[in-house]
């Protein structure tokens, strides 16, 4: 499902303030991925899109969606991509797992926003600024080195099981100074949208 590329003037670098404010103001593209994800929750499917920015504008990317608990957001096809939206599958306020920030960080994303089920069913959304910490670097290390070494032996046995250990540790809660909140958003019994800062 594509989505409109509606564009808003920032100065560049993109701020956490920036980032927020265009979130907020793209209101609707949350209701239609909270809606998109209960339908998923089942499956434990997650969906996103890539924000995006050239020459001081954020805009939007293509929607993506994933498979059982993966989901991989594409690339802005033009501008750089800064962050993305994706939902949790989970309830209660959303928190980035170790395997968002250390994705992002990877790819140059600093910012992103998590969605998931608050109270009584509604949608809320946090964002957070992530930082390269001393513990996000070395997984990030540890990363590419099981990639390098995958690409030189193949997939042997000693790949497999360090992969699948890196798999499982992506699951885990990010360390807490490397993801700062921005900015909350949440909605109440179909209510108006509501707007809090670092703290929700």
């Amino acid at each position: 499902m594509g989505v409109s590329l509606e564009k808003m003037k920032n100065p560049l670098p993109v701020t956490q303030e920036a980032f927020c404010d265009f979130v907020w103001g793209n209101r609707e593209v949350l209701d239609e991925m909270f809606k998109e994800a209960k339908e998923a929750r089942e499956e434990g499917i997650e969906v996103g899109v890539a924000i995006c920015e050239e020459d001081g504008a954020l805009f939007l990317g293509e929607r993506s969606k994933g498979e059982k608990h993966t989901l991989h957001i594409e690339p802005c096809r033009k501008g750089n991509t800064v962050g993305d939206v994706h939902t949790h599958t989970g309830v209660g306020l959303p928190e980035p797992s170790l395997g968002d920030v250390v994705g992002s960080l990877h790819y140059g994303r600093h910012f992103n926003c998590i969605i998931s089920e608050g109270l009584l069913w509604s949608p809320i959304v946090s964002c957070y600024h992530f930082k390269r910490t001393p513990e996000v670097k070395e997984i990030i290390r540890t990363g590419e080195e099981i990639e390098r070494e995958y690409k030189q032996v193949g997939l042997t046995a000693d790949v497999e099981r360090r992969l699948e250990e890196f798999e499982k540790l992506k699951h885990d809660a990010a360390p807490k100074e490397s993801a700062e909140r921005a900015c909350t958003f949440s909605k109440f019994l179909g209510e108006e949208w509501g707007r809090q800062g670092k703290s929700p």
